[in-house]
């Protein structure tokens, strides 16, 4: 994950994503909802 003061990373969210086979910046047709959208937004 690229170095930013706004992203941050997960590592629950990243080893979800590499379980899954996921590449948040190329697969972009699949909806993946890290934990801070779920902890914001409260869906669960």
């Amino acid at each position: 994950m690229a170095t930013s003061k706004l992203i941050q990373g997960d590592t629950i969210t990243e080893t979800t994503h590499a379980a899954n086979g996921f590449d948040p910046a190329t697969s972009d047709d699949k909806i993946s909802y890290t934990s801070a959208r779920v902890a914001k937004t409260g869906i669960q």
